[in-house]
């Protein structure tokens, strides 16, 4: 009797593992339309001057977009950063269109896109926004710097392959895929994603940005949005991409457009953490308590538990 408690209890917790899970992974499958949050990591490594990591200090933040057709595509936020090679520190930023273009590593400079699962380099569909802020290039020229990248998925990867331009007040690389038109050495943007970490999130396009197609770089088109402030005035708490985000009875309210007192505010809203380990704890006791419940009510058959004297 007490083994069947112990493996009855053993039952229990395991439900209770798998509802979690459950209830914490997104469905890369019937995503509704919108954008949702995940995390990622790039790396652009270049083992010269010592070796050198240019990737991961510029990658702010990440996000899937599906739209209503069910198309999906990631989008990357940038920063500008700094790295330093042998004491010289150096500002970093993605540029797309450096003063100095060559096509010594198979790609020209400045080019942006991804390599799809054949290692073929796609640039249809890229599409990228520019600061609002700018950044010296090594002519000593102000620069307004890549500040997001979007391509297509078209696979469920958890590595990615990019194409991209690292510049900075020093000098710039184009980073890309190995070959066969390439005279220099080629140095890898790796893209790594946790499709694990998928959640409801809002990304918004910074203020003032202007987004355009990275096929020929044209087509300027201004976007913005109101972050971290509702319009009354008081403060909201900003995610890590920049939109204003609201903490109500167990729910993350992420408000795309500020936090409109008198009209209906464009939003996403979702079961923050604390709900939600609290709903898999619940679910786990009541599994557990249930079970103990149906064990204990169970009468002994006769004989059964009997001392022969």
């Amino acid at each position: 009797m007490f083994i069947r408690k112990i493996a009855a209890a053993c039952m229990a917790v395991l439900i209770a593992t798998l509802f979690g899970s459950t209830v914490f992974a997104a469905d890369w499958e019937n995503l509704p339309a919108g954008e949702y949050a995940v995390r990622a990591s790039l790396s652009c490594y270049v083992n010269a001057m010592g070796g050198v990591e240019f990737g991961a200090p510029l990658l702010k933040g990440a996000a899937l977009i599906v739209d209503g057709a069910g198309n999906r595509s990631l989008k990357l936020a940038f920063g500008k950063s700094s790295v330093t090679i042998y004491s010289v520190t150096c500002d970093t930023f993605i540029d797309i269109n450096p003063s100095y273009q060559t096509e010594d590593r198979g790609v020209k400079s400045g080019t942006l896109g991804f390599y799809d699962g054949n290692g073929v380099l796609q640039t249809a569909g890229v599409t990228h926004t520019l600061s609002q802020d700018t950044a010296l290039n090594a002519s000593n020229e102000a620069v307004h710097y890549v500040d997001a990248i979007s391509f297509p998925l078209t696979e469920k990867s958890g590595e990615y392959r990019l194409t991209l331009y690292i510049n900075s007040n020093v000098m710039g690389v184009q980073f890309c895929e190995k070959n066969d038109k390439a005279t220099a050495t080629t140095y890898q943007a790796v893209l790594t994603v946790d499709w694990a970490s998928l959640a409801v999130d809002t990304l918004v396009t910074a203020a003032g940005s202007t987004e355009t197609s990275s096929a020929g770089n044209a087509g300027n088109a201004t976007s913005g949005s109101t972050a971290g402030k509702n319009t009354d005035g008081s403060a909201g708490t900003a995610d890590n991409i920049g939109a204003t985000v609201v903490e109500e009875e167990g729910l993350d309210i992420h408000y795309a457009n500020g936090r409109p007192a008198a009209t209906e505010p464009t939003y996403t809203a979702h079961l923050n953490v604390k709900m939600l380990v609290i709903i898999a704890a619940c679910a786990g006791v009541l599994i557990a308590v249930g079970i103990a419940l149906l064990l204990s009510a169970r009468k002994p058959e006769e004989g059964e538990g009997a001392v022969n004297v």
